[in-house]
């Protein structure tokens, strides 16, 4: 339960203001998808970051059980570095209704902010997926991912935020070994 508290403040903390992308489609307006479309989000993203930013090296932070560890990357399979994100895909038959939805919007403009997706069924790897978004464009995702079975449980966060930062955090328990965590950030500006 800490863990939950932990990713609001982080959620609170990081969406500061993104720079606007146009998107090519407007990824709300499928009206195929009973849900957010995370892969064709995340495709974009990947084709974006892939023309705008071969050669330039950005900020990674790795955390792994208290162990700090910085460097400069370059990115060059941009499809690799965000596949934890772009598989997660609700609108998969087998998931169709097994979310509840909910939008916020701006008091004083009325535009959607935020979209927040919920499991039904506790048996969802995916708990949760939250959607901000900046001019009614999605600008950040936010996903809860937990699993559990006789051996292990884990507990994932993702983030992902245009142009400012990539995050995953996750938290691993078993039976046989320490606790272990890790925490990796990639700095996008």
């Amino acid at each position: 339960m800490r863990f939950n508290f932990y990713l609001i403040l982080i959620f609170a903390a990081i969406l500061l203001p993104a720079c606007q992308n146009d998107l090519k489609n407007n990824l709300l307006a499928d009206k195929n998808k009973n849900y957010f479309d995370l892969p064709a989000f995340f495709n974009q993203e990947i084709e974006r970051l892939s023309e705008k930013r071969t050669l330039y090296a950005f900020h990674k932070e790795v955390n792994y059980n208290a162990k700090k560890d910085k460097s400069k990357v370059i990115i060059s399979d941009w499809k690799r570095e965000l596949s934890l994100f772009s598989r997660v895909d609700l609108n998969r038959k087998e998931f169709l209704g097994k979310y509840s939805q909910q939008d916020f919007q701006d008091k004083s403009t009325g535009k959607l902010i935020q979209t927040r997706y919920t499991a039904n069924d506790s048996s969802l790897t995916t708990k949760a997926v939250d959607v901000f978004y900046r001019n009614e464009q999605p600008q950040s995702i936010a996903i809860i991912n937990n699993l559990h079975n006789g051996l292990f449980s884990q507990q994932q966060y993702l983030f992902y935020q245009k142009n400012e930062l990539m995050e995953i955090f996750q938290l691993q328990k078993t039976h046989f070994w320490a606790e272990n965590s890790y925490k990796i950030q990639l700095f996008l500006k």
